[in-house]
């Protein structure tokens, strides 16, 4: 249910709302690649790209291989000129 919500409220444009409720998925699933992916995206959409340069490292972490989509993803357009970020796609190949 959690994450129906914060889907719902990044397409209402509520993005701290949308990350909050995301969080509120990770609990449930720690280690989930693809849920600390997009968790990480909408706390860059919020503008709060500290945490979410902290979760696309665990996402990496934990098995994320997507280098091509978060290269290109625009939620994460707000992180990509963060050295941390170019590291964490550097540890993608």
């Amino acid at each position: 249910a959690w994450n129906t919500v914060a889907y719902a409220y990044l397409r209402g444009n509520h993005r701290a709302k949308a990350a909050a409720s995301f969080e509120g998925v990770l609990p449930f699933a720690p280690n989930n690649p693809v849920l600390l992916y997009n968790t990480a995206c909408a706390y860059a959409l919020a503008g709060d790209a500290g945490k979410a340069i902290e979760l696309l490292d665990r996402a990496v972490t934990q098995g994320y291989k997507d280098k091509a989509g978060m290269m290109s993803d625009p939620d994460l357009s707000a992180v990509r000129s963060d050295p941390r970020f170019a590291d964490i796609v550097k540890r993608l190949g």
